[in-house]
């Protein structure tokens, strides 16, 4: 099997409501989300996923550098 990592954009939500990702799995959706910071709209995102029948997958959780001391996150 094969997927595609995607990143949060701008017509990434538009792509979950379309159900147009590519998955790998049981319907496993990885994505990433920049590095800098924590999108305002990842919650929203993560849910929209899961109520399409996606399970997300976070890509390259090591990069994400403002959660390294937030644990609870």
């Amino acid at each position: 099997e094969a997927a595609a990592e995607y990143y949060i954009d701008f017509d990434f939500q538009e792509k979950i409501k379309e159900k147009k990702l590519l998955t790998f799995g049981n319907n496993y959706v990885l994505f990433e989300m920049p590095f800098i910071g924590e999108p305002q709209i990842l919650n929203t995102v993560i849910f929209d996923m899961q109520m399409a029948g996606y399970k997300p997958v976070l890509a390259h959780v090591e990069r994400y550098q403002f959660w390294h001391a937030d644990y609870e996150k």
